[in-house]
Parts: C-alpha cells; sequence; structure tokens
C-alpha cells in the first residue's frame, strides 16, 4: 500500500489525496497516523505496535473517516491510543469490543458473515459448513488481521491427516468467502486466503533460502530489538543447529554443557538422544539467555510460537515467506553447495542413512558434524560482514 510521506496533514493535502491519488494511497500526518483513501471514504489509522509473547506484533486500528473524524480529532485519538500502549494495554484488544472495524476477532467477523450467509443456503448445505468450519475453532479468538495464510494451510493439512480431502477443500472453500466479506467490510486491510488454492496445499515444499535473503531475514532479526532476545537466539539456533523446531524447543538445560558445547536432543524424528558440538557462536548465544538458573528448557514457548512469529517477521523484513523447517533446508542446500559430504550432512540432520548404523551416527561422526556446524556458523556470519550474529545480539 503505497505511502506518501508528509509532515503535518492540511485539509488541502486530504482534499489532494481524494482528488489525484489511487484507492489504497495513505497521507502520514506523523506519530503513526495515516489517512487511507478507500473506494468510498478516507479513513484516519494508527499504526500499533504493541508487545506480545512473540515480540512485537504490529497492525493497523481504525480512527474514524474524515471529515467526520477532523484532523484535530484524529490527532487526539492517536495520541489516548499512544497513551494505551505506554500503560501495557493492547487497544486491538480493547476494540473487539468497540465500533472499530480493524481489529475484530475471527469469531466475531465468523458470527456476522453466517447470521446473513444461513438465511440464503439449504439445510444441507448449512450442516457440510459446519461439518468443515468447526475446524477453524483455534482461530475464533485470534485477531482476523493478524492470521496468516500459513494458519489457513496447517488447519487444511490437519483436516487431511483426518484423511477426509472433500472437507478440506469445502474448508478452503468456506473460509476465502469469510475473508473476502471481511475484506468488502473492511475489518482486515489484505485477503491472505485469495490466492490460496487446495493444489497449491498439495505441493511438496521446497522453499529455501538464497545467501541474501538469509542475509537479509538473519541480519534483521538478530538487531531487531523489538523481537524478545530469546526468540531471536531460538530462531538463530534453529538455522545453526538445523533442527526441527519441535526438537529445539525441547531442549534442556541439564542436557546442556556450555563448557564443553555439548547439547543432547533428547529425541529426534528418527534418533534419541542425539549428541551435537555447538559452534562457538552458539555458546555466546546462548550464554547471553535469560533465566539460564530459574528454568528448564533454554527456550520458554511453544513451536506453534515460533513457526508463528518467523511468519510474521517475514513480512516485516520484506523477505519471501518461510517456514521454521525451510530453515533446515537452506543449510542442507547452501552445505552440500559449499562441496560438504553429504553423508555428514544427512548426519547432521539426524536423518537416518541407509546401510549405516544409527550407533555410528551419534559417536563416530560427532566430530565431523562438529567440523560441519563450526563452518556453517562461520559462513553465515561471513554473511553479515563485520557487523557478527553476536555483535548485533550485544549492540540490540
Amino acid at each position: 500500500m503505497p505511502v506518501i510521506k508528509t509532515n503535518q496533514l492540511t485539509v488541502k493535502s486530504i482534499n489532494e489525496l481524494q482528488k489525484n491519488s489511487n484507492v489504497g494511497e495513505m497521507l502520514l500526518d506523523g506519530n503513526n497516523l495515516y489517512i487511507k483513501k478507500n473506494a468510498n471514504s478516507l479513513t484516519w489509522y494508527y499504526r500499533v505496535a504493541f508487545k506480545s509473547h512473540t515480540g512485537i506484533k504490529k497492525t493497523w486500528l481504525a480512527l474514524g473517516n474524515y471529515p467526520q473524524t477532523t484532523i484535530l480529532l484524529a490527532r487526539d485519538k492517536a495520541l489516548k491510543v499512544k497513551e494505551m500502549i505506554s500503560q501495557g494495554i493492547n487497544p486491538i484488544l480493547l476494540s473487539a469490543n468497540s465500533n472499530d472495524r480493524l481489529g475484530k476477532s475471527f469469531g466475531f467477523i465468523l458470527d456476522e458473515y453466517q447470521r446473513g450467509y444461513f438465511k440464503a443456503i439449504s439445510k444441507n448445505t448449512k450442516r457440510n459448513y459446519i461439518n468443515a468450519m468447526r475446524y477453524a475453532a483455534p482461530l475464533h479468538n485470534v485477531n482476523m488481521e493478524l492470521i496468516t495464510e500459513f494458519d489457513i494451510l496447517d488447519i487444511i493439512a490437519l483436516i487431511k491427516k483426518a484423511g477426509t480431502d472433500t472437507v478440506a477443500k469445502a474448508f478452503l472453500q468456506y473460509i476465502k468467502k469469510i475473508f473476502t466479506y471481511a475484506k468488502n467490510e473492511g475489518y482486515i486491510l489484505e485477503n491472505r486466503t485469495r490466492d490460496l488454492s487446495f493444489d497449491y496445499t498439495q505441493v511438496a515444499r521446497d522453499r529455501y533460502l538464497q545467501p541474501k535473503e538469509l542475509q537479509c531475514f538473519i541480519g534483521s532479526l538478530l538487531s531487531d530489538a523489538d523481537v524478545a532476545l530469546d526468540m531471536r537466539v531460538a530462531i538463530y539456533s534453529l538455522l545453526l543447529l538445523m533442527l526441527r523446531r519441535s526438537e529445539l524447543i525441547e531442549l534442556t538445560w541439564s542436557n546442556t554443557n556450555l563448557s564443553t558445547g555439548r547439547v543432547i536432543v533428547n529425541r529426534t524424528k528418527t534418533i534419541k538422544n542425539f549428541t551435537l558440538i555447538i559452534p562457538s557462536q552458539l555458546i555466546k548465544a546462548w550464554q547471553m539467555l535469560p533465566n539460564k538458573e530459574r528454568s528448564a528448557r533454554l527456550f520458554n514457548f511453544t513451536d506453534n510460537t515460533l513457526y508463528r512469529t518467523i511468519v510474521n517477521l517475514c513480512t516485516k523484513y520484506e523477505v519471501k515467506k518461510f517456514t521454521p523447517h525451510d530453515l533446515r533446508r537452506t543449510a542442507m542446500s547452501l552445505l552440500a553447495e559449499l562441496g560438504c559430504d553429504y553423508l555428514v550432512i544427512d548426519s547432521a540432520l539426524a536423518h537416518t542413512i541407509k546401510g549405516v548404523n544409527k550407533s555410528y551416527l551419534k559417536s563416530n561422526l560427532l566430530d565431523k558434524r562438529a567440523e560441519l556446524l563450526q563452518k556453517w556458523a562461520d559462513y553465515v556470519d561471513n554473511l553479515l560482514g563485520e557487523n557478527t550474529a553476536i555483535l548485533r545480539l550485544k549492540k540490540s
């Protein structure tokens, strides 16, 4: 959405926006207050940034239409929102019970949509709809503006896992209609389901980051003080250790020895008690983690929180979206391009290798895995230049 940056707005500049600008363009008044040209109106928005357990969330809060909401009134509303944020109040959650359209929960919008939809369909269609949409229950209390296409794909994968492709197709069809309704009614700024198709959900993922993408994402992440330190270190660890997100989240301090640099992964997908010697960069990063004495696990959030954070940060850093597992694929691909031994790469990934005994993978290749992971960490640092990963963490 194009933004024309200005100092403070005037009636003249707003009139020019109305007459000479395209739908979707915005003017910045200052202090996170914008006015946007819609198809039939001009609407004030405040760019909200508030803390959550995944770091900093950013979205838009509607403050009213112009000229009913004057410039002075919009500025006054913006100041009140700013005061709420400074007091630790999330204005988005507050607006879920107000007349503001942005910030409504998925459940609120779903109820409104269904009141009209149920009047126009047969009993049989309604029965099929309810059967499919019951899978959307985890989204009911989520601000609809914050729901991503990956959230939808996760639900579709869950339905397909139950062996019901017909229901999965129906769910996608219904959810796209609900998002279209929400966009048309001004509840969300972007319809993230628009380009989703059932065929897309069945394609095996082969996404991996190019070196420039990796440099942009990791460099931005490590320097981003808006993201909690433990979350930044977790994503950095996920990349350097090439673990699955569930494996990373289950790491414990009792199985970690920073003096020797050894960590035991209790259970990978294929191997129990898998030992890794972590790179020197990661030892320094883990030493920065808070609550080492009071917490059993290194990272005190769920793997779903980790997943959602990565997806949201892709938007923030303007990197094509990827998932945590794509970081694992990225490491594997780039290490192969560097000419590393495929057996050692597979060993570091805790893959079962045909014809190779698991105990051999766990012990005999330990030193080679250590060399590989250190080489990979050094490669990532070289991408970041003089401002290395640890320097970025310390400065932020």
